[in-house]
């Protein structure tokens, strides 16, 4: 099996999740996979929360059959889908809270480390977390310490 490709799509149409077989409207923000397996190219999508607990888990997306995200330990699944879903509303995705540290790396909400070569998520029109398909939300060194003169925080 080779995969050549994993991109944060929004769906044109409904899908299921490889990892979890869960449906997925229209209009969703699912991780697509695609790749060829004996001269067969193939792809699945895989929701924010088996996504998320394949790079935690230390997985590769092929050591999981459909569905066995879910069905081989469903109480961690559980765990990492409370943690990643819990903030959603009406089934909108909520956002990836990214923070700049000093030394200009970014700290993402579902626990990512980013460098950028130059600027940040906006200057590089990064738009969805690459680790857990939210939308970004991100917040700058420059502007955590306005915010922390402006609360008196320290």
């Amino acid at each position: 099996m080779h995969i050549f490709g994993a991109k944060v799509v929004k769906t044109r149409k409904p899908h299921r999740c490889h990892g979890c077989l869960r449906r997925f409207p229209a209009g969703s923000q699912l991780n697509r996979v695609t790749g060829t397996d004996g001269g067969q190219a193939w792809s699945t999508y895989w929701c924010s929360v088996c996504q998320t607990a394949v790079q935690e888990w230390g997985l590769h997306g092929d050591d999981a059959g459909e569905g066995e995200m879910k069905t081989g330990d469903p109480d961690a699944w559980e765990e990492v889908r409370q943690r990643v879903e819990g903030k959603q509303e009406g089934g909108q995705p909520a956002t990836c809270a990214w923070t700049e540290d000093r030394d200009g790396a970014w700290e993402t909400e579902c626990g990512g480390i980013l460098e950028f070569p130059d600027g940040g998520p906006d200057e590089n029109e990064v738009r969805y977390c690459c680790r857990c398909g939210r939308p970004v939300e991100a917040t700058g060194y420059a502007e955590l310490l306005d915010g922390r003169k402006k609360g008196g925080g320290a």
